[in-house]
């Protein structure tokens, strides 16, 4: 592994962030008036596609002793309402919407790139880490 010496450390660069690359907000509706509405009664747990019972039992609601027997209830209820908002695995993860914030846009600064030979990949991982880096990107988190 090859480090850079003091003398060749990045430092950021002082200036304006442009106007198209500033992250903007909005609230195109009250993401408040479309919660379903929580009863004082709650019901009993019934699984979903998405809520499956292991996967309550995974969060530990059930055997949180800090809360009493109904809070733990109220809770529950919470999850099955908006069960769908909640991602146990990389392809149940979303997105928020672009109406609500604006993708991000780094700005570069205009430079001479230093090139380096990249390490080789393992013939014995390749295909793994093929396989790891694809699904990031099928998935978004990486472009």
């Amino acid at each position: 592994m090859v480090y850079k010496s003091v003398a060749k450390k990045a430092n950021p660069v002082p200036g304006i962030l442009p106007e198209h690359a500033k992250i903007k907000r909005h609230f195109p509706e009250d993401p408040l008036a479309t919660l379903p509405p929580l009863s004082p009664d709650p019901v009993e747990f019934v699984p979903s596609e998405r809520l499956t019972t292991e996967r309550l039992k995974s969060l530990g609601i059930l055997e949180n002793t800090f809360l009493s027997p109904y809070e733990r209830q109220i809770a529950v209820n919470v999850l099955m309402n908006n069960a769908d908002a909640i991602a146990f695995t990389p392809e149940e993860r979303g997105t928020i919407r672009d109406d609500y914030i604006s993708p991000a846009i780094i700005p570069l600064v205009e430079h001479v790139p230093w090139v380096r030979k990249s390490l080789p990949i393992p013939p014995g991982i390749r295909e793994e880490v093929h396989r790891q880096v694809e699904e990031k990107v099928r998935l978004k988190v990486w472009e």
